[in-house]
Parts: structure tokens; sequence; C-alpha cells
């Protein structure tokens, strides 16, 4: 009876040969079990043996079949057949195009604060609302927006017959500062404007939707403001005293306690608190940028970033970075009013300078020919570095990636914009470029913002 099985499946088998490989391969199992599901081993004669099972691949593929492992060389015996494994193919899953990633875009500029305005500040707090401030007319105007888009501005009253002017913006968690230089007129006469330095004053709001508070005199009486931040609500200022003439000073008011300290040779500064909680200043010395560090003894530590030679530096911008690693921005130029250049200069180029000390040393690059204040921010989520001024033609935006390379473009519909400053949220990575619209012969302009998106 067996013999008789094995001749019709042998039959079977020979007539299936031009079938699919997958139905030979079951009815070779099945040929296995018709006879018993047994396999002579030489010299055990007919002896059970259990058949193996090879693992089928997580993805087979349509080329792959099951096939018995050959002995290792060497070994003795014959190995052991394996049921066959049958598994119908899976097909590779149809690839998906990449995602189309779409190129950051500026949008248009839209009206933030509408008058004769300038000097514009901005800043982002820890909600990703952006604030701004300006100088119009004879007072501050402020506006927010949570978008860059649409935003809300008020004015700030100021008493009669005074004049607040040089706003700064900062913020220190759900506080908003906004600080400034109030002037109040006098009987001017030859070469005087008329007009006396009050002092530096402050302001607060909490946010998103606090009313303002009164404003609060940090110093003494004919201190103007240059630079204002505030970290754990200690207030940092650099400033200049007796009406604008000079020292250049550092300042800082731990709740009702105020100290300061002179900043040999400063003209301008720009400032910024480190994570340890001390100051750092970038300032102008006539023919050099020059970097200061508050001590935790209150002194100063100074070092020479860019000597520029029979040149003069103007308009230092300062950012930190982590671990307190500074970048700093500068223009240098010929002597204001002309006159007669030394012949032995240390650098001869004018324009817009760059300097970083991020790899241990100050390293510094020439960014433009065209001398021009910059803005700058560090991109906390890739390391790259932002510049943008205004030149002849436009806004033009430079960036540095996280290796050093440098790329520029030039920032679409701003040849009328000017005083341009640049922040960033850092939630979002999106950028804020904040300007005036240059008006012929007026002496402010509406003050509009762009997002790099």
């Amino acid at each position: 009876m067996a013999s008789t099985t094995r001749q019709r499946l042998v039959v079977t088998v020979s007539h299936s040969l031009a079938r699919p490989r997958a139905t030979l391969l079951l009815l070779a199992a099945v040929l296995t079990a018709a006879c018993g599901g047994q396999t002579a081993v030489a010299g055990r004669g007919s002896a059970p043996v259990s058949t193996p099972r090879l693992a089928s691949p997580a993805v087979p593929s349509p080329s792959t079949s099951a096939i018995d492992p050959e002995p290792s060389p060497g070994s003795s015996g014959t190995a052991e057949p394996s049921a066959p494994v049958v598994s119908d193919p899976m097909p590779d899953p149809t690839p998906k195009p990449p995602a189309v990633v779409k190129p950051a875009v500026w949008s248009k500029a839209r009206m933030v604060i509408n008058g004769s305005c300038s000097a514009p500040v901005a800043t982002v707090d820890g909600a990703g609302s952006f604030h701004v401030a300006a100088r119009c007319g004879m007072g501050i105007r402020y506006a927010t927006s949570k978008d860059g888009r649409t935003w809300v501005a008020t004015t700030l009253k100021h008493p009669a017959h005074r004049f607040d002017v040089n706003p700064q913006i900062a913020v220190d968690g759900s506080t908003l500062y906004v600080a400034f230089t109030r002037l109040r007129p006098i009987d001017g006469g030859c070469g005087d404007d008329g007009l006396a330095d009050v002092g530096v004053y402050y302001r607060t709001r909490r946010v998103p939707d606090g009313a303002w508070s009164a404003p609060v005199r940090i110093g003494d009486v004919g201190d103007r403001l240059q630079s204002f931040r505030v970290v754990d609500g200690v207030i940092h200022e650099t400033f200049v005293s007796k009406d604008g003439e000079g020292p250049v000073s550092y300042g800082r008011l731990t709740g009702t306690r105020f100290w300061s300290v002179r900043i040999p040779g400063a003209v301008e500064t720009s400032l910024r608190i480190g994570d340890d909680g001390l100051a750092r200043i970038a300032f102008s010395a006539g023919n050099k940028l020059r970097f200061a560090s508050v001590r935790t003894d209150g002194r100063l530590s100074t070092r020479t970033v860019f000597d520029g030679g029979s040149m003069q530096v103007s308009w230092p911008n300062l950012v930190l970075g982590p671990g307190n690693r500074a970048y700093v921005s500068w223009g240098a130029h010929q002597p204001w009013g002309g006159g007669c250049a030394e012949a032995e200069q240390t650098v001869p180029k004018p324009g817009t300078y760059f300097a970083t000390d991020a790899n241990g040393s100050w390293r510094v690059k020439r960014l433009a020919s065209h001398v021009a204040p910059a803005s700058l921010v560090v991109d906390l989520g890739n390391g790259s570095v932002h510049v943008v001024f205004k030149d002849r033609r436009s806004i033009r935006h430079f960036v540095r990636d996280a290796g050093g390379l440098w790329t520029n473009e030039r920032v679409p519909r701003t040849a009328r914009l000017d005083e341009v400053t640049l922040r960033q949220d850092p939630a979002n990575r999106h950028l804020l470029l904040v300007g005036s619209t240059w008006v012929e012969d007026e002496p402010g302009s509406d003050i509009v913002a762009m997002t790099l998106s």
C-alpha cells in the first residue's frame, strides 16, 4: 500500500514540474509526510529523527528560498534534511519621495509703530512674544506681538517739559523692562543742544498683560543710558555721566544697592550678562575694540580684540553664546570729520567687522567693506550666527554656520529700511527684523518688522 502511494505521488510530482515553485515545495512536504515523516540515517536503520525547521527571514525576498545547510568541512555523518519552509514573499514597500523642505522666506514688512519714530530696540520673552520700543517725538512708544505679524502699540506717558530718549528693552522672567534717558530743556548756548540729562529711568510691566509701573531712576542726575540688561532681578547698565561728557561706567543695582565702576577709555558700549551672573562689555576706545569682564570683586579685566590703527571703531554690538563665548560686531572707519591720517596703520581696511572667541581665542573677520551698525544673534539650536546691516542698497543678511562657513544674501524689499535690530524666538528659531522706514527730509519714520520663517 505504501509503495502504491509513493508511485502515485511521484507521478503527481512529475506532472507538476511546470507549476510554480511554491507548489513543488508543498508537494514535497506531502511526500515526506506520506513516508511516515522518517528519514534513514546511515548505520541506524529506520529510527525516527526529528527534523529542525529553519527560521524564515523577517522580510523574505522573492529570490530567497530555504536551503538545507551543507555539512561543515571535515564533519562526519550526513546532514539531516529539514522540512522546507514555504512563505509568500512580501513585496518591498513603495518608496516615498523625500519630504520637500521649504526654504525660509522673509515676510513682507508689517507696521509696528506708526509715527515719527527712530532708534527701535526689541526683545523676546519666554513665551515667544515680541516686544519693541522706539523714540517717537518727545517720548517712547512700545508695541508687542505674539507672532510678529499683528502688533499692538501704546505710548508711555512722560511729564510735561521732559523728553524720554534712547530706549533700551529687556525681559527677566515674566517682567518686562523699558529703560531710557530723561532730558529737560534749558537755555542753550553755543554748541549746546539746550537739553540737560535728568538721569536714567526704567519702567516695568508683567507680561503678557500687566500695567506699566511708574518711572524709577537709577544712579545719579546727569547720567545718560547706553546699554541695559536685567537678570534674576539684578539691573545692569552702562552709562555716561555728566550730561554725556563722561566718563563711561558700568553700574549694577541689586535691591536698593547701586554701585558702579569706570570703563577706561570707553566711548560706546554693548552689555550682556553671562551664565554666572557677571557682566561682559564690548566697547569702542578710539581706534580699538576692547572686551571687558566684570570680576567677582567688582573690578574689570579688559583685553584688546581689534586695533584699527588710524581708523576709528564705532557701534560695538555684543551677544553671548553657550559657555559665555562672545560674538561681537562693529564698524571701522576713518575718523569723523576727516583730517590727515597717520601713515602707519595696523588694519588699513574700513568695513563692518565680526569677531568671536568661541574657539578659545579671538578671531576677526571683515564681513564687508561698507561701514554700518550691525545687529546679530546666535542660534542656540544649530550654533549658527546671523548678522544684519544696511549697505547702500538694502539690508544684507550674513550667516555663519557651526563650521565657520559664511554665506550672505540681500533681504528683499528693504531699500528704505534702516536702524535695524535682529532678534530670535528660541522656541521655533524664527528671526525678527525690526527697523525704521527711511523717509527723505524726515527726522523719523514708521517702525516696521519682518520675520524669517
